[in-house]
């Protein structure tokens, strides 16, 4: 077992046994201390291996937003998820760091064949995420920090190895039964921050979102229901807001509002112009003129 304090890129976790594509022994346990530097991504989990991996991320400093394979949450210090390199699209996680101090997170991977847990708890537990001052996580984060710490080796790294694998287990079996209502709230939380993220891209799609969160496009779109709305609905508010905002800045020269309508994800100027004036009942270009003329 690799247990080292690490800097990204993370690296990959070692091939299995000798000739055994996809097979994984308890060396393929990995422990890891990670510091990232405000803005800076983290690499992927499963980078060049074929062996499935689940993964929990626990910041102990700092906040990091963590995106793909189940989850696309802002994580502060104190709570933990668990990600799976193989959930839908086989779109591996990723970590980007928040805050001018960055973020140090410990990192557990372990090879799915060595997880005592069924799918179906892996499918429940996967991108929601947890007080890890609780329940299992409050034992297993600060034996983690220990573990990559002390750098163990030889003989005691399996048997090591072996605990931290149950203890994961145990986790993600606690995970899967906790109530779905925080999980969808932290899930709604990372979608939700995802999109703003991309408001300027016309070719955003459920499609594309839901992939990137590991969900069903199905299940994207029910989750918008639950708050009472639809996913274009919201996205062509957050979008109309936006140029709403830059039309009506004081502060700068007059924008064109074909320019503002395309910075923020509107590929036809006249739709915009059209739902601009149902929603705020003015033309944005009159908008723009009452503002700042």
């Amino acid at each position: 077992m690799h247990a080292a304090v690490a800097h990204p890129p993370l690296p990959s976790a070692p091939a299995g046994a000798a000739g055994t594509a996809g097979v994984a022994g308890w060396s393929s346990v990995d422990v890891g201390l990670v510091h990232l530097a405000d803005g800076s991504p983290g690499a992927s989990v499963c980078s060049g291996t074929p062996v499935r991996e689940v993964t929990l991320w626990a910041p102990i400093a700092g906040t990091a937003m963590v995106t793909g394979a189940g989850a696309s949450l802002p994580l502060a210090a104190g709570a933990l998820v668990v990600t799976d390199s193989r959930g839908p699209d086989a779109v591996a996680p990723a970590v980007l760091a928040r805050g001018a101090d960055g973020c140090t997170l410990v990192v557990l991977r372990v090879p799915r064949g060595l997880l005592a847990v069924s799918d179906a708890a892996l499918r429940e537990s996967a991108g929601r995420s947890r007080n890890a001052g609780t329940g299992v996580g409050a034992l297993l984060v600060p034996l983690l920090q220990t573990v990559a710490r002390e750098r163990r080796r030889s003989a005691l790294a399996d048997r090591v190895a072996q605990h931290l694998a149950d203890l994961l287990a145990a986790l993600v079996h606690e995970l899967s039964q906790a109530p779905h209502a925080s999980g969808d709230r932290d899930l709604m939380d990372g979608i939700r921050w995802y999109i703003n993220q991309r408001l300027d891209d016309p070719a955003l799609r459920p499609e594309t979102i839901a992939a990137a969160h590991f969900i069903s496009v199905r299940l994207l779109h029910k989750l918008f229901e639950q708050e009472g709305t639809t996913l274009g609905r919201w996205l062509l508010q957050r979008r109309l807001h936006e140029c709403r905002r830059e039309l009506g800045r004081v502060d700068i020269r007059p924008v064109k509002v074909a320019a503002v309508a395309r910075r923020w994800g509107f590929a036809n100027t006249a739709h915009f112009s059209r739902a601009f004036r149902r929603a705020y009942g003015i033309s944005p270009r009159d908008w723009r003129d009452a503002r700042t003329g």
